[in-house]
């Protein structure tokens, strides 16, 4: 009966949509798409890693891409264009632009109560940040995070000391006490740091390599290395760190980058 529904709906679906790959370059990592919907809409996705792609599709209309995403609606005669972290999206004779792909900055400091960070520069002219994806990178190339971060924008502060507000934006990945220390540099902590480590214990997965680890008095910091076991760390350096101390670890720090990507729509638009 399952495979019976699952065939049905298959059905349902094929009979609504045809989806056509107009480009498609694996070297730049780009593409384009036409989907067709049997009541009249057309949409075309386009996507960029490099950042830029130019095609035509199969009636001969010029489409170019300046960003990393972008879609094109047609339907009865309209059309609304949609770019995401890009700067000009062209279909035809139609156009729409935005000022900056992104904007860029790094973290001045971390409030981790406040689930707040605050940066080097003044928030954008002409770009909301509110409701926006903040991504959270390592701003050292030499000991790059093993994973990016992502955060949403809950509110944006400007003046002397330009902040941001993150949405579920508390940086403590993990909060115990240090239970030993073994110089030069490896702690052993109360708290099982399984999702790390891995829950069945094949090890450092990297989540936390270049993460910062400190007191919560603020009297100690340093980076971590490496896990060596379910609650046991290797820092850069265990120096001046005492059993008994609390600790955190935190998922940004201050001189990380963020990078938070602009959108925008030219909605409708009539075809000339």
């Amino acid at each position: 009966r399952t495979k019976k529904r699952l065939a049905a709906q298959q059905t349902k679906i094929l009979a609504y949509l045809r989806v056509r790959v107009l480009s498609r370059d694996a070297e730049t990592g780009s593409a384009a798409v036409r989907v067709e919907l049997a009541d009249g809409r057309r949409d075309t996705h386009l996507f960029s890693r490099r950042g830029r792609m130019e095609v035509r599709d199969g009636d001969g209309v010029p489409i170019a891409l300046d960003g990393r995403f972008g879609v094109v609606r047609e339907c009865r005669g309209e059309m609304a264009l949609h770019l995401v972290e890009g700067t000009r999206l062209q279909f035809g004779d139609a156009e729409t632009r935005l000022a900056q792909s992104r904007f860029e900055a790094r973290i001045a400091g971390v409030d981790a109560n406040a689930e707040t960070v605050s940066i080097d520069r003044g928030l954008p002219e002409g770009m909301r940040l509110e409701g926006r994806l903040c991504r959270v990178e390592s701003g050292e190339a030499e000991t790059p995070y093993s994973h990016s971060s992502a955060y949403r924008v809950a509110a944006a502060e400007d003046g002397n000391n330009p902040r941001l507000l993150l949405h579920q934006g508390d940086p403590r990945l993990a909060r115990g006490t240090i239970a030993s220390v073994e110089p030069p540099d490896v702690l052993n902590c109360d708290v099982p740091l399984a999702f790390a480590w891995g829950f069945n214990n094949s090890g450092d997965k990297g989540e936390y390599r270049g993460k910062l680890l400190r007191t919560e008095d603020g009297a100690f910091a340093s980076r971590i290395v490496e896990l060596l076991a379910f609650k046991k760390i290797r820092l850069e350096s265990v120096a001046g760190l005492r059993a008994g101390s609390r600790f955190e670890i935190l998922d940004s720090k201050p001189g990380d980058r963020i990078s938070i990507p602009n959108s925008g729509s030219e909605c409708p638009v009539r075809r000339t």
